[in-house]
Formats: C-alpha cells, sequence, structure tokens
C-alpha cells in the first residue's frame, strides 16, 4: 500500500485521525450507505508528521474531481452527476455518534469545536461591515440576513471535515465515496472562516451547495434528494445555512484566499467567484429563490 506523509500537520489534524477517525471507521464504514472515513496509518506527534494512505493507491484509487471544479467553472462542468449522491454522505455523518470529539482533550478545546449561532453572529456582522464599506452588500439585504441566520438551527450537529464538496471525494469502483481532508476548521491562517469540526447537517450540505455555482439543475437535485434523506428538515434552516455558507465563501475568495484583495477589500467588477458567491447570498435572500429550489 502507498503511503504519503503531510509535514507539520495541526494537534486537531492529528487527533481526528489518530483518536475519532481511525477508532471509529472500522464499525461505520461497513455500515454507511456511501461514505468512506478515511484512516491514518501512524502519526509521530514529536515531529508532527501525519501518514496515510496515498489516495491514489490501491485502497483508494478511484474517481476524483480536482479537473471538474476550480474557481473558474464552480459546478458548470457536473451535469448532474453526483448531485443524488453526496447527500447520502450526508446522511451516513449524520448517524455517527459524536461524543467521541467532546471526550477529547484537544478537540474540545478548539474554537472551532461546534457551530453556535451567537458566536457566529460575530462573524457576521464583521463579514457584512467589510462587504458594506466597499458597496458590495447594502443595510437592507444586510438587516434581512441578520433576521433569518440569527434563529438557531433545530437539528443538532454531525461530524464534519469543514470543507465538504467535490475536490475532496474521492469515488471508488463500488460507488463509496471517501471523504478527505480533514483540517480546515482548525486553521490558524483565516480564523475567521466558518467552519467547525461539528456543525449542523443544513450548513455542511449548503457548503457543498454554494460550491456549485452556475450548475442550478445540480442544485435542485441536490436539494431534493436532501428531503427524501431528511423529511424534517425545513426550507427556512436550508435557507439560514445558504446564506452562511455563500457569504463566508465571498469573504473567502474576496479577502481570505486573495492577499492582493486585502488592503483594498474584496473586487467583483469581472465575474469573480467571489461575485458568484455574493450573487448566491443576494438571491437566498429571495423567497420565490428558495422556492424554487425546495420544491413542492
Amino acid at each position: 500500500m502507498a503511503e504519503y506523509t503531510k509535514q507539520h500537520p495541526s494537534l486537531e489534524e492529528i487527533q481526528m485521525y489518530e483518536e475519532v477517525l481511525d477508532k471509529i471507521a472500522d464499525t461505520y464504514n461497513p455500515t454507511f450507505r456511501r461514505l468512506i472515513l478515511p484512516k491514518s496509518i501512524k502519526t509521530d506527534k514529536g515531529n508532527l508528521i501525519l501518514i496515510m494512505p496515498d489516495y491514489t493507491a490501491e485502497n483508494y484509487e478511484g474517481e476524483t474531481f480536482n479537473s471538474k471544479w476550480n474557481v473558474a467553472l464552480g459546478g458548470s462542468e457536473f451535469g448532474n452527476y453526483l448531485a443524488d449522491e453526496i447527500p447520502d454522505i450526508v446522511f451516513d455523518l449524520s448517524v455517527v455518534d459524536t461524543s467521541i470529539v467532546y471526550e477529547n482533550e484537544i478537540l474540545k478545546q478548539s474554537n472551532k469545536l461546534e457551530f453556535r449561532t451567537d458566536e457566529y453572529l460575530n462573524e457576521f456582522k464583521d463579514v457584512t461591515d467589510l462587504f458594506c464599506k466597499h458597496g458590495q452588500l447594502n443595510n437592507d439585504e444586510v438587516a434581512k440576513a441578520e433576521r433569518i441566520v440569527s434563529k438557531a438551527f433545530p437539528q443538532k450537529t454531525i461530524l464534519s471535515n469543514a470543507d465538504f464538496y467535490p475536490r475532496n471525494f474521492i469515488r471508488l469502483p463500488t460507488g463509496k465515496i471517501v471523504l478527505i481532508d480533514w483540517d480546515t476548521w482548525s486553521s490558524r491562517q483565516y480564523p475567521r472562516r466558518c467552519k467547525y469540526v461539528l456543525d449542523h447537517i443544513e450548513n455542511v450540505a449548503a457548503h457543498c451547495f454554494v460550491h456549485m455555482w452556475d450548475n442550478s439543475p445540480w442544485q435542485q437535485i441536490f436539494v431534493q434528494q436532501l428531503r427524501i434523506r431528511f423529511t424534517n428538515m425545513q426550507p427556512e434552516d436550508f435557507q439560514r445555512a445558504l446564506l452562511i455558507n455563500s457569504l463566508g465563501m465571498a469573504h473567502w475568495f474576496g479577502v481570505d484566499g486573495n492577499k492582493n484583495l486585502k488592503q483594498n477589500g474584496p473586487e467583483i467588477n469581472d465575474i469573480s467567484a467571489c461575485q458568484k458567491q455574493l450573487i448566491l447570498f443576494k438571491e437566498g435572500l429571495k423567497d420565490e429563490f428558495i422556492i424554487k429550489i425546495w420544491g413542492k
């Protein structure tokens, strides 16, 4: 079996592989509809080295999506592919007992342990103030969005890799999908990025939804399949998650992800990924848009 070594992973990432994923993968993987939780081979805490199976090796050899998804393309190259499969992964994540995370001394001290609405509102204000300052959102839009995102999610939090979108999926010949990259939420570089070890079902799903811009048929199928698997999911809760994630990604693409824009604010004069997310954020404020994607 081939290996690859990741230098200088965070302590949280080592904990996720060694103390969470390694301990639950053998229990859950055989029972999941679609998901495969990855396992590490060994970790070296002293030298901060993480050794995992090579994701192109025999055990995880499968289809990757780096060529189909990038910042320029969004979801435009996907057709309807994976739209009815990815909701299975969300469902699989929802059945994992998350108590193992709360029992971990390092993970439970993380400031990104679990999404909390009251804490998120501080981030919301910082980001919306920035976009308003540069004329890309107005006060009415922000006020309406704040009313929506201020309400708490009714459903439980679930295990999350915090970057749930196609570039972190490997589709095996069996149809199972390996979910990789379990460290995004522990980033010290971009501490305001809204990503958590444990997050709500709607937030996990909406993170994928907002990455699939320029493919509204895919997005609609995806939401319909989510509704089949989560019959108690409500449109207002998905709307809340859509706003949270599109705003967060607009900030990422416009500011955090591009050092050149930090001085001058987000740039949306061209058709950029930042603009795509802001457009989706504004669409998500409209009841008719939510009704359209939610269906009958």
